[in-house]
């Protein structure tokens, strides 16, 4: 796997960032300042109660906010302010146009050290920035292997599934969908949408029909992926044993961002966990073995060794 510089520079950029210095500057804001702003957004006069910010910090010509902020703050001083239409963003109202007022209350520039062997003792324990370039981009290469190898583990269940013809007990497959269904409503319901506004949001082309019909396909491809794994783990007479209980306690911890412990107490609390636990690790085991014995090929029709993703 190759890793293009440029993502090594972004990399980089990103550490430098990280130990640049900044300085208030009694002056007007140019492209390339941090600004610190407060932000109303109105209609016809009156102010939205969920379309304000404040003391929020934006680099100008970073593009990442409304469009036309840019604009608006290019020449404004602490405590100046300025209006433009714009439209919304997030919140309740997002996607509807609203007239916003960005008040400025500091403008501050910003040094970056630069990219030398005097930078990398600094921010690394590495004595010249081409062994810190050399680091960075081997983790990004373990990064971009890793996200190779789980593609390669849905391309080939995927392709299994496919292949194999099985018939999903009817009440299996309601109960799963009814499940996958209520966990979607309740969340949605939290976040105060619809089904039509969250596919509006994530730019999704489908109806909510089609939404929910997709639900059902997934569900279905799902529980037929968990039968085949379940035979092949049957007969190979696949076991879980203590240590891969624990490996899989601590991707678990890591992947919700919390400690271990944590995950083991909240077993001891509801200890019908464990159960699904062990068909997860087993399945897993099913799955890296059928996956070893696949031919997987990149999207340059080059053969990925799977043995290797992992070294």
């Amino acid at each position: 796997l190759d890793v293009p510089d440029t993502l090594v520079d972004q990399q980089l950029d990103v550490l430098r960032n990280r130990f640049g210095s900044r300085e208030t500057v009694e002056r007007a804001a140019a492209d390339g300042d941090i600004v610190t702003i407060n932000l109303v957004a109105s209609r016809d006069g009156e102010a939205l109660a969920d379309a304000t910010a404040a003391d929020v910090e934006y680099t100008i010509g970073s593009g990442q906010m409304l469009d036309g902020l840019d604009e608006a703050v290019i020449g404004l001083s602490a405590d100046e302010s300025a209006s433009f239409a714009s439209m919304l963003v997030s919140g309740p109202l997002e996607g509807e146009e609203a007239d916003i007022q960005v008040t400025v209350t500091k403008v501050q520039t910003s040094e970056l050290p630069e990219a030398d062997d005097e930078f990398a003792q600094q921010a690394s324990e590495f004595d010249t920035v081409e062994e810190l370039r050399a680091n960075i981009r081997e983790r990004l290469t373990l990064i971009a292997r890793l996200e190779q190898a789980s593609q390669a583990r849905d391309a080939v269940l995927e392709t299994l599934v496919g292949q194999v013809d099985i018939e999903v007990p009817e009440h299996l497959l309601n109960s799963e969908i009814d499940t996958r269904r209520k966990q979607i409503t309740e969340q949605l319901a939290q976040a105060g949408l619809t089904a039509e506004q969250y596919l509006a949001d994530v730019g999704q082309d489908q109806t909510e029909d089609e939404f929910w019909t997709d639900l059902e396909d997934r569900s279905a491809q799902a529980l037929k992926a968990q039968i085949i794994l379940d035979k092949v783990a049957e007969e190979r007479s696949l076991d879980v044993d203590q240590n891969d209980f624990t490996q899989h306690i601590m991707r678990k911890a890591q992947s919700d961002g919390v400690a271990p412990q944590q995950v083991a107490d909240h077993l001891k609390e509801h200890p019908h966990h464990i159960e699904e636990y062990m068909l997860e690790i087993r399945r897993g085991k099913a799955l890296a073995m059928i996956v070893e014995s696949a031919t997987v090929t990149d999207s340059n029709g080059s053969i990925v060794e799977l043995a290797k993703l992992h070294e």
